[in-house]
């Protein structure tokens, strides 16, 4: 009798174990899935902000060298 307590009791702690690590797995998956997400939208926004920026930049650098360049003939 004492055996099958013993083994019921290894059963028990095994599936605890068990549970625990798939549960942490688990957790720490979708952990890393948000922090992917919110390191891309960062990086999407930066990269978005830098292309505005660019075509602000580079419209200005038109409009004052065609101010600055002669007329043409």
């Amino acid at each position: 009798m004492f055996t099958r307590a013993s083994s019921s009791s290894r059963k028990i702690l095994l599936t605890c174990i068990l549970t625990g690590v798939i549960v942490a797995l688990l957790i720490s998956s979708l952990q890393f899935l948000m922090s992917w997400h919110k390191r891309e939208v960062k990086y999407d926004t930066l990269i978005s902000d830098v292309q505005h920026y660019l075509v602000s930049y580079f419209a200005d650098l038109k409009a004052t060298t065609d101010v600055l360049q002669p007329p043409d003939a």
